[in-house]
């Protein structure tokens, strides 16, 4: 999962470069004619077009060049009171690494149990979660995980060891 989430971000990244204003168009007609072929086209073009304003973000996703996950929250990082800890991290990452090299990607935890009808044998339906053990106590699963540029990313886990006691007081 945190592969594709990074891809994800890297899109929104190029995305935001490419389309004008940041957006796509709210015109209908406009709109539609967007597919995604026309996007993976400018992708690649400014993959291929090193002085293209949008290379870099394209060359991300075209060549696989995508970040690398530093930093993933785990219960225990929020002891000192960082209710969302990849944010504090990612907020001290860039101060240490630069915006530009940071990525950070969040979110909020939500129960994944599925919540489907079931038909009982005695002809009643109920709620899965009433009919399943296993499904009432699913965990919620959230994301709070930080992402650096490949050419940092042995830096960026040396600093994640040396200061993430710190920056999430711990």
């Amino acid at each position: 999962m945190a592969g594709h989430r990074v891809y994800d971000i890297h899109l929104m990244d190029f995305l935001v470069k490419w389309l004008p204003k940041g957006k796509f168009s709210t015109s209908l007609k406009t709109h539609l004619k967007m597919s995604d072929v026309e996007v993976l086209s400018a992708i690649r073009k400014a993959c291929e077009n090193k002085r293209s304003k949008e290379h870099v973000l394209a060359r991300r996703i075209q060549s696989r060049e995508h970040f690398r996950r530093f930093y993933e929250a785990a219960p225990s990082d929020k002891e000192g009171g960082k209710l969302i800890p990849g944010k504090a991290i990612a907020e001290a990452a860039e101060m240490q690494f630069g915006a530009n090299l940071i990525r950070y990607d969040y979110i909020p935890p939500k129960s994944t149990a599925p919540i489907f009808p079931v038909l009982i044998y005695d002809g009643k339906i109920e709620s899965s979660l009433q009919r399943s053990q296993i499904l009432a106590r699913m965990p919620e699963i959230g994301v709070d995980n930080v992402y650096c540029d490949k050419s940092i990313q042995a830096d960026a886990i040396a600093w994640r060891e040396q200061n993430k006691n710190t920056v999430l007081g711990l």
